[in-house]
Formats: C-alpha cells, structure tokens, sequence
C-alpha cells in the first residue's frame, strides 16, 4: 500500500491519539512496516499492540495479517521485476541489447497476434464502432497511451470524449454517460482511485465498460464487460509500453476497414484543416 492509498483509507476517521500515532509511523514507514511484527511496530510507537490493532481494523482490513500480506505482494512484485532486470542483464552479457530488444518486441508481437488476444481486440473494435458515444480514460503511466488511442480513434469515429488529467472534468462530463455508450479505461500498473470513481459511474449508468489492464485481479475487473491484458515487462527495470503501443496500433488499424464514406470524407476535411493549420 502505497502513502497516498494510506491516506485516503484513514481519510474521515475519527482516531484516538494514541491511534494517530500509530497512523503517522505507517505513514512515515510505509515499506518498513511490512516487515515488522505486530509487537514491534507498538515498541518503537510506544503504545500496546491492542492499539495497533485497533488502527488496522479502522482501516478496512480483518487483522494484522491481511494488512501486512497486501503490502508484501506489492514488495514481491517490486522483486520479481528486480530479479527479471538481473536475469536480463546476464542475457545481455552474453548477446546485446539490440538482440534482446528485438526478441522481447517479437515475443510481443507473438502473443498480441495470438487467436486469443485477437479475440478479444476484434471484440472491442466493434463495440467501439455499434456504441454511440466513446469515452477514453487513462491515468498516471496510461495516460499517454489513452491520449494515444483517443485522439486517433476521434479522427475515424465520431463522439470521442478523451481524458488523461484526473479532476472534476472528467466526472462532470462521464457523468452523461449512457447504455447506448462505452467507456472504455486503461488502468495499469499502479490502479487509480478516480478510475474506480469513474467506473462506477458507468456501472451505475448501465454504459458498456472496456477494461485494459495488467491482471484479471484488477480492483476494475469485475466491473468490465471486456477486458484485454497488457503485458508491462520490459529489459530495463521499468515498465514497457510496446504491447500497449502495438496492440492499440493494431485495435486502430482493425477499426478504420469499417469506417464508412461520410466518416471518410470527415477525416479528409478535418485534415486539410490541420494542413492550413500547419
């Protein structure tokens, strides 16, 4: 858990002093404490270990346990990409980087172009032609590859409503949001609170939902009617976006064989536009 989801969870609460305290060292030690026991955390506060767990109650969670493994697996997965770049590394020592690279893009490019994964791209490619209104969100790391899709997909296809920027615009506007539209949310790696604000408002409005993520264990998954896994590992110690690139590349290119003529001659007059613009 990271300080920011932290602090929306304790957000409202009505603490005891000695409960705050305990608050302000999980907010000062938010890796640290995983680590710890129960009794440890409470010697280094100063207070009982009744309290502490009194304060991981108030937060929504049953006992010490869940709270302490739902931040290990956050901690594993931060390992897990660690040792990947290591093994990476040593492939690297033995072959380049280029090699790598383009193996990594060819894996990529092999399961995206699987029957399955084109499936599920040929799915959402024509629920975004049959709906009325097309809303695209993305946040955070998404935020670049949602712009990506939406001002593209707003050239082929009209009411287009793109939004990377996480304030009262978004929900103001989603908020007209029906059952003849589709909203679709990029959301991966780190899960945004205003994608699950936003979502929720679709559910509510009985707007068909388009989920891209990273793991059917998405807080947005059950939500979703489909939902397409990007895949985030790259050679570096950082998340890659090439299966996002390429598959939204392909999603585009699979639409635009649909577009009838007057949705043609739109994109050729918007065009010349951009042309005099230029």
């Amino acid at each position: 858990m990271e300080r920011k989801e932290l602090l929306n969870l304790i957000k409202g609460l009505e603490l005891t002093k000695k409960e705050k305290r305990v608050a302000e060292f999980f907010l000062d030690e938010e890796k640290r404490i995983y680590l710890m026991t129960v009794s440890e955390i409470a010697n280094e506060i100063g207070v009982s270990d009744t309290s502490v767990i009194r304060f991981i109650k108030s937060i929504g969670f049953k006992n010490f346990t869940e709270f302490k493994n739902s931040g290990q697996q956050k901690i594993k997965s931060h390992l897990d990409k660690t040792k990947d770049f290591i093994k990476n590394i040593d492939i690297i020592k033995e072959n380049s980087i280029e090699k790598v690279y383009i193996d990594k893009i060819n894996e990529e490019v092999n399961r995206i172009f699987s029957k399955i994964s084109l499936d599920i791209l040929q799915q959402i490619g024509k629920m975004l032609i049959r709906k009325e209104r097309k809303y695209i969100v993305g946040f955070k790391s998404t935020a670049g590859i949602s712009n990506f899709f939406g001002v593209r997909l707003g050239f082929m296809l009209k009411d287009v409503y793109s939004f990377n920027i996480d304030d009262s615009v978004v929900i103001n506007a989603l908020y007209n949001i029906s059952e003849k539209d589709v909203f679709v949310i990029f959301d991966y790696p780190m899960y945004s609170r205003t994608a699950e604000v936003l979502t929720k408002i679709a559910t509510e409005k009985k707007a068909s939902i388009i989920l891209f993520t990273d793991s059917d264990a998405s807080p947005l998954a059950e939500y979703a009617d489909i939902i397409y896994k990007a895949k985030m590992n790259g050679i570096s110690i950082f998340n890659s976006l090439i299966s996002s690139q390429i598959f939204i590349e392909y999603l585009l290119t699979y639409i635009s064989q649909f577009i009838e003529e007057n949705e043609k001659n739109r994109f050729s007059n918007i065009r010349k536009y951009l042309i005099e613009k230029l």
